[in-house]
Protein backbone atom coordinates (compact mmCIF):
# COMPACT_ATOMS: atom_id res chain seq x y z
CA UNK A 1 0.00 0.00 0.00
CA UNK A 2 1.10 3.93 -0.62
CA UNK A 3 -0.64 6.86 0.20
CA UNK A 4 -0.47 10.18 -1.05
CA UNK A 5 -1.12 13.03 1.57
CA UNK A 6 -1.98 16.78 1.27
CA UNK A 7 -2.20 18.42 4.46
CA UNK A 8 -3.02 22.11 5.46
CA UNK A 9 -0.20 24.35 6.47
CA UNK A 10 -0.92 24.66 10.28
CA UNK A 11 -0.86 20.68 10.63
CA UNK A 12 1.57 20.02 12.68
CA UNK A 13 3.97 17.23 11.39
CA UNK A 14 3.99 14.80 14.23
CA UNK A 15 -0.48 15.14 13.56
CA UNK A 16 0.41 14.35 9.97
CA UNK A 17 2.75 10.85 10.35
CA UNK A 18 -0.18 9.95 12.92
CA UNK A 19 -2.67 10.25 9.99
CA UNK A 20 -0.92 8.51 7.46
CA UNK A 21 -1.06 5.69 10.35
CA UNK A 22 -4.90 5.57 10.49
CA UNK A 23 -5.61 5.77 6.90
CA UNK A 24 -2.41 3.07 5.81
CA UNK A 25 -4.30 0.13 8.37
CA UNK A 26 -7.95 1.97 7.34
CA UNK A 27 -10.49 2.55 10.83
CA UNK A 28 -11.90 0.27 12.50
CA UNK A 29 -15.83 -0.16 11.81
CA UNK A 30 -16.34 0.44 15.19
CA UNK A 31 -15.13 4.43 14.54
CA UNK A 32 -17.71 4.53 12.17
CA UNK A 33 -20.24 7.44 12.25
CA UNK A 34 -23.90 7.91 10.08
CA UNK A 35 -24.37 4.37 8.94
CA UNK A 36 -26.97 4.82 6.45
CA UNK A 37 -25.94 8.10 5.03
CA UNK A 38 -24.82 7.61 1.68
CA UNK A 39 -24.05 4.36 0.22
CA UNK A 40 -20.93 5.41 -1.61
CA UNK A 41 -19.03 7.09 1.34
CA UNK A 42 -18.47 5.87 4.67
CA UNK A 43 -17.91 8.04 7.52
CA UNK A 44 -15.19 8.14 10.55
CA UNK A 45 -14.57 9.79 13.72
CA UNK A 46 -10.83 9.44 14.58
CA UNK A 47 -8.78 10.45 17.18
CA UNK A 48 -5.69 11.72 16.69
CA UNK A 49 -2.87 13.31 18.55
CA UNK A 50 -5.85 13.80 21.07
CA UNK A 51 -8.06 15.39 18.71
CA UNK A 52 -11.11 14.09 17.20
CA UNK A 53 -11.23 14.64 13.35
CA UNK A 54 -13.95 13.66 10.78
CA UNK A 55 -13.20 11.50 7.90
CA UNK A 56 -14.78 10.56 4.67
CA UNK A 57 -13.43 7.08 2.80
CA UNK A 58 -14.29 6.06 -0.40
CA UNK A 59 -13.70 2.70 -1.58
CA UNK A 60 -13.34 2.19 -5.50
CA UNK A 61 -13.18 -1.41 -6.35
CA UNK A 62 -14.32 -1.34 -9.79
CA UNK A 63 -10.96 -1.52 -11.94
CA UNK A 64 -12.30 1.69 -14.23
CA UNK A 65 -12.93 3.53 -11.31
CA UNK A 66 -9.97 2.36 -9.81
CA UNK A 67 -8.46 3.75 -13.34
CA UNK A 68 -10.44 7.01 -13.54
CA UNK A 69 -9.74 8.12 -10.31
CA UNK A 70 -5.96 7.10 -10.26
CA UNK A 71 -5.93 9.62 -13.52
CA UNK A 72 -7.99 12.43 -12.38
CA UNK A 73 -8.62 14.63 -8.80
CA UNK A 74 -10.92 13.10 -6.31
CA UNK A 75 -14.15 14.56 -5.25
CA UNK A 76 -12.25 14.36 -1.59
CA UNK A 77 -9.05 16.48 -3.05
CA UNK A 78 -11.98 19.03 -4.31
CA UNK A 79 -13.69 19.00 -1.18
CA UNK A 80 -10.25 19.74 0.68
CA UNK A 81 -9.55 22.57 -1.78
CA UNK A 82 -12.79 24.27 -0.91
CA UNK A 83 -12.76 23.68 2.70
CA UNK A 84 -8.92 25.70 2.09
CA UNK A 85 -11.20 28.55 0.21
CA UNK A 86 -13.81 28.83 2.71
CA UNK A 87 -11.82 28.89 5.76
CA UNK A 88 -9.13 31.72 3.59
CA UNK A 89 -12.73 34.02 2.69
CA UNK A 90 -14.01 33.67 6.42
CA UNK A 91 -16.94 31.01 6.21
CA UNK A 92 -17.11 29.20 9.00
CA UNK A 93 -16.78 25.25 8.14
CA UNK A 94 -15.18 22.45 9.77
CA UNK A 95 -11.06 23.26 10.08
CA UNK A 96 -10.02 20.95 6.86
CA UNK A 97 -7.26 18.99 8.05
CA UNK A 98 -5.96 17.38 3.96
CA UNK A 99 -6.79 14.91 1.45
CA UNK A 100 -5.24 11.64 0.69
CA UNK A 101 -5.51 8.80 -1.44
CA UNK A 102 -4.55 5.12 -0.84
CA UNK A 103 -2.56 2.95 -4.02
CA UNK A 104 -2.72 -0.49 -4.20
CA UNK A 105 -0.18 -1.43 -7.07
CA UNK A 106 -0.08 1.53 -9.53
CA UNK A 107 -3.90 2.18 -8.95
CA UNK A 108 -5.43 4.04 -6.33
CA UNK A 109 -7.94 1.97 -4.18
CA UNK A 110 -9.32 5.00 -1.49
CA UNK A 111 -9.53 8.74 -1.09
CA UNK A 112 -10.19 10.01 2.12
CA UNK A 113 -11.01 13.68 3.15
CA UNK A 114 -10.12 14.83 6.94
CA UNK A 115 -11.44 17.60 8.39
CA UNK A 116 -11.82 19.19 12.30
CA UNK A 117 -14.81 16.90 13.99
CA UNK A 118 -17.73 19.78 15.02
CA UNK A 119 -17.97 18.61 18.38
CA UNK A 120 -21.70 18.47 19.51
CA UNK A 121 -22.83 19.63 15.83
CA UNK A 122 -26.51 19.04 14.46
CA UNK A 123 -27.63 19.24 11.14
CA UNK A 124 -30.03 22.22 10.83
CA UNK A 125 -32.79 20.60 9.53
CA UNK A 126 -32.95 17.99 12.53
CA UNK A 127 -33.58 21.55 14.59
CA UNK A 128 -35.69 23.11 12.56
CA UNK A 129 -38.25 19.73 11.55
CA UNK A 130 -37.91 19.56 15.71
CA UNK A 131 -39.27 22.23 16.61
CA UNK A 132 -37.12 22.06 20.34
CA UNK A 133 -35.11 25.41 18.62
CA UNK A 134 -36.16 29.55 18.70
CA UNK A 135 -37.21 29.73 15.09
CA UNK A 136 -36.46 33.30 14.48
CA UNK A 137 -33.28 32.81 15.70
CA UNK A 138 -32.09 30.02 13.55
CA UNK A 139 -33.52 31.74 10.41
CA UNK A 140 -31.59 35.47 11.46
CA UNK A 141 -28.53 33.32 12.01
CA UNK A 142 -29.03 31.76 8.03
CA UNK A 143 -29.83 35.03 6.79
CA UNK A 144 -26.33 36.23 8.64
CA UNK A 145 -24.71 33.41 6.80
CA UNK A 146 -25.93 33.35 3.59
CA UNK A 147 -25.15 37.32 3.44
CA UNK A 148 -21.75 36.60 4.66
CA UNK A 149 -21.31 34.40 1.77
CA UNK A 150 -22.41 36.65 -0.56
CA UNK A 151 -20.33 38.94 0.81
CA UNK A 152 -17.40 36.95 0.38
CA UNK A 153 -18.48 36.03 -3.13
CA UNK A 154 -18.29 32.93 -2.01
CA UNK A 155 -21.37 30.24 -3.74
CA UNK A 156 -22.28 27.10 -2.09
CA UNK A 157 -24.53 25.12 -5.23
CA UNK A 158 -25.82 22.36 -3.07
CA UNK A 159 -27.21 24.46 -0.01
CA UNK A 160 -29.43 22.10 1.45
CA UNK A 161 -29.94 22.49 5.16
CA UNK A 162 -28.67 19.37 5.96
CA UNK A 163 -24.97 21.02 4.73
CA UNK A 164 -25.94 23.22 7.37
CA UNK A 165 -24.52 22.19 10.93
CA UNK A 166 -25.48 24.09 14.54
CA UNK A 167 -23.41 24.48 17.71
CA UNK A 168 -25.27 25.96 20.18
CA UNK A 169 -22.99 28.10 22.13
CA UNK A 170 -23.75 31.21 24.92
CA UNK A 171 -23.37 33.35 22.50
CA UNK A 172 -26.32 31.57 20.13
CA UNK A 173 -26.42 29.48 17.46
CA UNK A 174 -22.95 29.05 15.35
CA UNK A 175 -23.56 27.78 11.80
CA UNK A 176 -20.95 25.92 9.63
CA UNK A 177 -21.06 25.13 6.50
CA UNK A 178 -19.95 21.15 5.22
CA UNK A 179 -19.91 19.04 2.09
CA UNK A 180 -18.22 21.74 0.30
CA UNK A 181 -17.45 19.82 -3.34
CA UNK A 182 -20.14 22.61 -4.37
CA UNK A 183 -18.60 25.31 -3.18
CA UNK A 184 -16.51 28.05 -5.84
CA UNK A 185 -15.78 31.73 -5.94
CA UNK A 186 -18.11 33.45 -7.94
CA UNK A 187 -16.99 36.30 -9.96
CA UNK A 188 -17.55 39.91 -8.77
CA UNK A 189 -21.05 41.40 -8.74
CA UNK A 190 -22.33 37.58 -9.76
CA UNK A 191 -25.96 38.07 -7.56
CA UNK A 192 -27.71 35.84 -9.63
CA UNK A 193 -25.60 32.66 -8.83
CA UNK A 194 -26.09 33.36 -4.26
CA UNK A 195 -30.29 34.16 -5.41
CA UNK A 196 -29.99 30.69 -7.14
CA UNK A 197 -28.49 28.87 -4.31
CA UNK A 198 -31.26 30.37 -1.95
CA UNK A 199 -33.96 28.92 -3.83
CA UNK A 200 -32.22 25.59 -3.35
CA UNK A 201 -32.61 26.25 0.06
CA UNK A 202 -36.22 27.11 -0.28
CA UNK A 203 -36.25 23.99 -2.46
CA UNK A 204 -35.13 21.85 0.47
CA UNK A 205 -37.68 23.39 2.57
CA UNK A 206 -40.51 22.84 0.53
CA UNK A 207 -39.46 18.90 -0.05
CA UNK A 208 -38.03 17.62 3.35
CA UNK A 209 -40.72 18.25 5.86
CA UNK A 210 -40.19 22.20 6.38
CA UNK A 211 -42.95 23.34 8.40
CA UNK A 212 -44.94 26.28 7.08
CA UNK A 213 -44.26 28.63 9.56
CA UNK A 214 -40.55 27.61 9.27
CA UNK A 215 -41.20 28.51 5.10
CA UNK A 216 -42.96 31.82 5.65
CA UNK A 217 -39.99 32.72 8.06
CA UNK A 218 -37.45 32.57 5.82
CA UNK A 219 -39.83 34.00 2.91
CA UNK A 220 -40.12 37.30 5.36
CA UNK A 221 -36.38 37.59 5.57
CA UNK A 222 -35.45 37.44 1.74
CA UNK A 223 -35.16 41.50 1.72
CA UNK A 224 -32.24 41.01 3.80
CA UNK A 225 -31.02 39.12 0.80
CA UNK A 226 -31.31 41.33 -1.71
CA UNK A 227 -34.72 40.01 -2.87
CA UNK A 228 -36.78 43.11 -2.29
CA UNK A 229 -41.07 43.41 -2.87
CA UNK A 230 -43.43 40.76 -3.97
CA UNK A 231 -41.21 40.93 -7.18
CA UNK A 232 -38.19 38.67 -5.65
CA UNK A 233 -40.90 37.00 -3.27
CA UNK A 234 -42.47 35.44 -7.01
CA UNK A 235 -38.81 34.63 -8.29
CA UNK A 236 -37.59 33.15 -5.66
CA UNK A 237 -40.78 30.14 -5.17
CA UNK A 238 -40.80 30.30 -8.59
CA UNK A 239 -37.32 29.33 -9.04
CA UNK A 240 -37.52 26.69 -5.26
CA UNK A 241 -40.51 25.27 -7.03
CA UNK A 242 -38.65 24.30 -10.67
CA UNK A 243 -36.11 22.84 -9.35
CA UNK A 244 -36.11 19.50 -9.76
CA UNK A 245 -32.53 18.22 -8.79
CA UNK A 246 -29.16 19.08 -7.60
CA UNK A 247 -26.84 21.15 -9.43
Amino acid sequence: MRLRCRFAPEVPLKVREEIREALVRLPSPQSQILHHHHRAKTFYRIEVAGRSLFLKARIFTSLPRRLGRTLRTTKEEREFSNYLLLRKAGIPCPAPVGAARLYSGPLIKASFLITEFLEEATPLRSLLVGGKAPLDTLLDAVVDLFNLMQEKEIVHNDLQWDNILVQTGTEGPRLSVVDALHVRRATHGETASHHRAHAWFLHFLFHQGASQKTIDGFLDRLPRLGLEGERGRRWILRQAHQLRRRP
